[in-house]
C-alpha cells in the first residue's frame, strides 16, 4: 500500500492488521493498493438469490440486517446485500418503494435447502417480516447467482 505521504508498506492480517482491516471499506482513501496476494479455492454450489420484499416490512428488515452484521463473525460464510428501490411507475403510492436482498451463503452445502441458511434466519419467511413478494432463492454456481446483478441500464 502507497500512503499518502509516499511511505510503501505491507497490510496483512498480521502486519499493520489495522490498516488491513480499515482497507477493505476504504475505498483508497488510506492508500493506493499496488499488489493483492490472496489463495484460489474451488468454490462448490452454494445458497442464494435475490428475494424482494414491500415497504411495510422496513421496520423488521433493518432489524434483522442488524443482527445480521452483529452475527457476521459468527458465520463468516454469509453475504446480503441490501438494495432498497424507488418505483415511480408504480401506480399505488406506498408500493414505490421495495427491497431487494441479495443473498449468498459459501458454506458446502448439500441437497435441496428447504430453509434460509442460519445467518438469514431473521429474514425467513417465518420470521416477523414474512415471505418475500417474489424470490429466486437456490442453491446454484457463483456464476448463476451474480448474473442476477446485471441489470438493465435504466434500473442501474
Amino acid at each position: 500500500v502507497v500512503l499518502g505521504n509516499g511511505t510503501v508498506v505491507e497490510a496483512t492480517n498480521t502486519t499493520n492488521a489495522d490498516l488491513f482491516t480499515a482497507l477493505k471499506g476504504s475505498q483508497n482513501n488510506l492508500g493506493i493498493i499496488t499488489k493483492f496476494d490472496f489463495v484460489a479455492f474451488r468454490q462448490s454450489d452454494l445458497w442464494g438469490g435475490t428475494a424482494t420484499y414491500g415497504s411495510k416490512t422496513v421496520p423488521e428488515q433493518i432489524k434483522a440486517f442488524v443482527e445480521f452484521t452483529k452475527n457476521l463473525k459468527n458465520d463468516p460464510y454469509g453475504s446480503l446485500i441490501f438494495v432498497w428501490s424507488y418505483f415511480p411507475s408504480i401506480p399505488k403510492e406506498s408500493d414505490r418503494i421495495v427491497i431487494l436482498n441479495l443473498y449468498e451463503y459459501t458454506a458446502n452445502l448439500t441437497g435441496p435447502v428447504t430453509t434460509y441458511p442460519p445467518p438469514f434466519k431473521g429474514f425467513a419467511p417465518d420470521s416477523p417480516i414474512g415471505p418475500p413478494i417474489t424470490d429466486t432463492l437456490r442453491v446454484d454456481n457463483l456464476s448463476s447467482l451474480t448474473g442476477e446483478l446485471n441489470s438493465p441500464p435504466e434500473l442501474r
